[in-house]
C-alpha cells in the first residue's frame, strides 16, 4: 500500500455472490515424484565433483598458496566443501568460494604467468562443478539423453579452452567429464515423472476436450524447451521463456512471446511449458490445469501460478519432493494470514492512524532509496585507473583508457592492436541490425574464452565486450572490483566515443 500510495483497500463486497459463481478456487493435488534408486548418472556426477575437488586440493595448488604473503581463507574454503553435493548449502559454498577467488590478489606469487595459471585452473574447476550441478538438475527433470547432450556441449567448450598452453590439468578435467558422458545409459525413457505428467495431461484432455489449455511451470529454460518436445503431439505444446537471455541460450524475444501466447489463446497450442515469465500477465479464460513441475515457490509465486487457472473446476497439480509439498503448506497458511490482514485493514475505521503508518513506511523507503542512489552515483563516478581482464581466467584484455561507451549502452575497445589477437566465431543466427550497428561475430580471446561480439559501425569492426565475460581490476587500489550485471553498474567513468575518435580508429583499421 505504501509503495503504491494507496490509503484504502477495496475488495469485492456487493457482487461477491456473482464473483464466486464465475470464479471458484481450483483444487490442488500433489503428484509424488518417483524415486530412482541407484541412479548411475547421479553416482557418476557426484563422483566427478569429488574428483574435481581433489584436483583443487592437490599439493601443487597448496604450494602456490603457501608462498602467498597474505593469509587467505580461500584455501581453507576449498578444502572444506559441504558433504552433500546436491544441497543448496553446497551451491552457496561454490558461489562464495568462486567469488573469493575472483577478488583475490595473487600478485605475491613468483611470476605473473604462475599467478595466471593457478587462477585459471581453479576457475575452470569451479565452472566444471557448476556444469555437473546443472546436469544433476537436468537428470531430475528430463531424460538421460538430455543430460548427455548438455554435458557433451559443455565438454566441447572445455576441450576447446584447454587447447592453450595454460595448464595441463585442464585437459584432465575434460577427461573426467568425458568419462561421465560415456557412463550415461542409452535409455530413451529414463524419467518416470515425465510419463506421469503426460498421463495427467492426456486424462484431462479426454475429459475436457479440445478447449483445454494447460500450463506447466518449470525452473530452467532447457527444461521448458525439452519437456515441450516430449509431450503428446495432439497438444501441439510450445515453450515460453523470458527475453532477458539471448536466443542462443533459449530466450524468446518479446514479439516471440506475444506470438506464442496468442497461439495458446487461439488453441493452436494446447499446452505451454513456461519459466517464471508466465507467472503473471497471461489471461487465458480456458486454462483449466497447471502443473508445477519440480519447482520451488514462495507465497507470491504460488498465488500467481494458481491465478493462471481461470476455468471453473480447474485443477492445480504440484509435482515435487516432500520438502516442496511442506513449503506449499506454509504458503497456504501465509495466504490465509494475508487474507485476514486485508480484511482487518478494510474494516479498520481509524484511517488517520493507517495513513500515519503508511506515511512512515514511505519516508523510510525514500531514505533507503536515496542512500542506494547516492552510493551508486559515487561508484559510477570513480576516475581511478583500471584494467579489464577475462573473468574465466583473468587474462589481461586492455587498459581502461581504451574503453569507450557507444550509444550509451555498448562498451567497445578502441585498441587496434587487440583486434589482431582475438578470434571470431560465427553467430548461431544471422547477423543482427540495431541502432545503426551490425552484430557480426562472437569473439574469444587468446585464452579461448568468450569476450563479447564484433559490432560494425559504417563497416568498421569494433570489439564490444560482454559484462558477463570481464573482470575489472582497479590498478589504483590493487584489487578486483565486484562483478556487475549491467553496464550501468560499471564502477568507473567511461567516456562516450566521439566522432573524431571513431574516424581515427577507422583510419587505423584501414592501415592495419
Amino acid at each position: 500500500m505504501a509503495n503504491l500510495d494507496v490509503v484504502k483497500l477495496s475488495t469485492v463486497v456487493k457482487e461477491k455472490e456473482d464473483y464466486e459463481q464465475r470464479f471458484d478456487t481450483p483444487t490442488k493435488e500433489n503428484l509424488p515424484v518417483v524415486s530412482r534408486d541407484d541412479d548411475p548418472v547421479i553416482k557418476n556426477i557426484i563422483s566427478a565433483i569429488k574428483q574435481v575437488e581433489r584436483k583443487m586440493q592437490a599439493d601443487s595448488v597448496k604450494f602456490d598458496f603457501d608462498i602467498l604473503n597474505t593469509d587467505s581463507h580461500l584455501w581453507k574454503d576449498i578444502n572444506t566443501p559441504p558433504p552433500d553435493r546436491s544441497s543448496m548449502r553446497y551451491l552457496n559454498w561454490l558461489q562464495r568460494t568462486k567469488l573469493k577467488l575472483e577478488e583475490m590478489d595473487f600478485s605475491a606469487l613468483e611470476t605473473e604467468s604462475r599467478a595466471y595459471k593457478i587462477k585459471r585452473f581453479l576457475h575452470a574447476c569451479f565452472r566444471n562443478i557448476e556444469v555437473y550441478l546443472q546436469a544433476y538438475g537436468t537428470n531430475e527433470t528430463l531424460e538421460y539423453k538430455d543430460v548427455k547432450e548438455e554435458l557433451q556441449k559443455e565438454c566441447e567448450s572445455f576441450e576447446h579452452e584447454s587447447q592453450t598452453d595454460c595448464h595441463e590439468q585442464e585437459k584432465e578435467l575434460v577427461t573426467i567429464m568425458q568419462e561421465v558422458i560415456n557412463g550415461i545409459p542409452e535409455d530413451e525413457k529414463s524419467n518416470p515423472d515425465i510419463n506421469k505428467v503426460i498421463q495427467e495431461l492426456e486424462d484431462e484432455f479426454k475429459e475436457r476436450g479440445k478447449n483445454s489449455r494447460f500450463l506447466i511451470f518449470v525452473k530452467r529454460r532447457m527444461t521448458a524447451i525439452k519437456l515441450a518436445d516430449k509431450l503428446p503431439d495432439i497438444l501441439h505444446s510450445h515453450h515460453l521463456t523470458g527475453s532477458c537471455i539471448s536466443e542462443e541460450q533459449g530466450g524468446l524475444s518479446v514479439d516471440e512471446q506475444t506470438d506464442v501466447i496468442e497461439r495458446f489463446q487461439s488453441g493452436m497450442h494446447k499446452c505451454l511449458v513456461a519459466t517464471s515469465v508466465a507467472f503473471e500477465g497471461i489471461d487465458i479464460p480456458d486454462c483449466n490445469m497447471t502443473i508445477r513441475y519440480k519447482l520451488d515457490a514462495n507465497v507470491i509465486t504460488s498465488l500467481q501460478m494458481t491465478g493462471r487457472i481461470r476455468k471453473k473446476e480447474g485443477k492445480g497439480l504440484i509435482m515435487g519432493t516432500f520438502k516442496q509439498y511442506h513449503k506449499e503448506t506454509l504458503n497456504i497458511e501465509r495466504q490465509y494470514i494475508m487474507n485476514k490482514s486485508v480484511e482487518m485493514i478494510v474494516n479498520n475505521n481509524d484511517n488517520q492512524a493507517l495513513a500515519k503508518e503508511l506515511d512512515k513506511l514511505q519516508t523510510d523507503t525514500l531514505k533507503k532509496e536515496e542512500m542506494k542512489r547516492s552510493t551508486r552515483n559515487a561508484i559510477t563516478k570513480k576516475n581511478a585507473q583500471f584494467e579489464l581482464h577475462c573473468r574465466k581466467c583473468f587474462m589481461f584484455i586492455c587498459k581502461g583508457n581504451f574503453l569507450r561507451s557507444l550509444l550509451e549502452c555498448h562498451r567497445v575497445v578502441i585498441d587496434i592492436d587487440l583486434m589482431d589477437t582475438i578470434k571470431t566465431k560465427p553467430l548461431k543466427k544471422k547477423a543482427r541490425f540495431f541502432d545503426g550497428l551490425v552484430k557480426k561475430y562472437k569473439v574469444e580471446g587468446p585464452c579461448c574464452h568468450d569476450w563479447g561480439v564484433i559490432l560494425a559501425k559504417d563497416d568498421v569492426n569494433m570489439l564490444c565486450l560482454s559484462q558477463d565475460d570481464i573482470k575489472v581490476y582497479n590498478t589504483s587500489e590493487n584489487k578486483y572490483e565486484k562483478n556487475f550485471r549491467k553496464w550501468i553498474e560499471f564502477p568507473f567513468e567511461v567516456d562516450e566515443m566521439t566522432e573524431e575518435e571513431f574516424l581515427n580508429y577507422q583510419k587505423l583499421v584501414k592501415l592495419s
